[in-house]
């Protein structure tokens, strides 16, 4: 069994296995990185996360994060040791709501599935949604 994320945003509905990130830029502004799983790409942005926990964990970028800051952090992603960080959140949830700043896209499994307006965003865990048989 594995667990699913479903994100409401905009009038539309998404699904994601993995990750969904919410940005405007890697590089300046806030952004979110809502994991179901530990790695985006090759990055360990949540490690702790695993796809079959009824959790996601939530990484937050604050909008006050240097360049310098974030490079650092970038450089760390790889083994997971970019936190703890006091510009960095992580925490734990079933259920998260945010509003990001107008122009922020959604990012779902890599892929980009909508542009915000200044709405709110919606995210769900979705406990053992999925059964996959080899």
């Amino acid at each position: 069994m594995v667990d699913l994320v479903e994100i409401t945003a905009g009038g539309g509905r998404w699904w994601a296995a993995a990750h969904v990130v919410l940005r405007r830029s890697w590089w300046r502004g806030e952004l979110w990185c809502v994991m179901n799983a530990e790695y985006v790409g090759t990055a360990d942005v949540a490690p702790r996360g695993h796809p079959n926990d009824g959790r996601l964990d939530v990484l937050h970028v604050a909008a006050q994060m240097t360049l310098r800051e974030r490079w650092a952090a970038r450089n760390r992603l790889p083994t997971g040791t970019h936190v703890p960080h006091p510009r960095l959140a992580l925490r734990s949830v079933t259920e998260w709501t945010a509003t990001p700043p107008r122009g922020a896209r959604v990012h779902v499994d890599g892929q980009v599935v909508h542009t915000l307006g200044g709405e709110p965003v919606s995210i769900r865990c979705v406990a053992d949604a999925l059964s996959i048989v080899f």
